[in-house]
């Protein structure tokens, strides 16, 4: 169990000893690589060492995720963006009850979390914005709670 936003929550990236590994690459080196057992681990991971982890040293925005077995390159991630762009598709298989909260644990937000609080948190660090993750488009959203 791990903090997040001042909150008790799982860790979100379950390590494995198979599956995927992942690596920053800098110059011409590769940092902070980590094994996950599925891509969205992988690129939860990453966004979280690009956005929250503040003793990082990750100086590249450059992203491989490779095969464990056969260290085949499965995806190349380029920009923060990106990033948050594919963390963004891994919410879609988080569930929502009645009151707009996860029923589950998701990235740094625990169970119980209000769907605007994430969309805050993307807002906050996708720079076109969480209404182009949302709508497909540059459009400016209707007034979200904390506008």
């Amino acid at each position: 169990m791990l903090d997040f936003y001042g909150k008790t929550c799982n860790y979100a990236f379950p390590y494995r000893e198979e599956g995927y590994e992942v690596f920053f690459l800098g110059d011409s080196i590769a940092e902070h690589r980590k094994t996950f057992k599925d891509i969205d681990s992988c690129i939860l991971w990453g966004a979280y060492q690009e956005f929250e982890e503040e003793n990082t040293d990750i100086e590249s925005e450059n992203m491989l995720i490779c095969e464990s077995a056969s260290m085949k390159p499965v995806m190349w991630v380029t920009s923060q963006d990106t990033i948050l762009e594919y963390a963004w598709a891994t919410l879609e298989d988080v569930n929502i009850d009645e009151n707009e909260c996860t029923e589950q644990d998701w990235f740094i937000f625990p169970a119980g979390t209000d769907k605007y609080e994430i969309w805050h948190w993307f807002d906050r660090n996708y720079s076109r914005g969480v209404g182009k993750l949302i709508m497909g488009t540059d459009a400016k959203l209707p007034v979200l709670p904390w506008i």
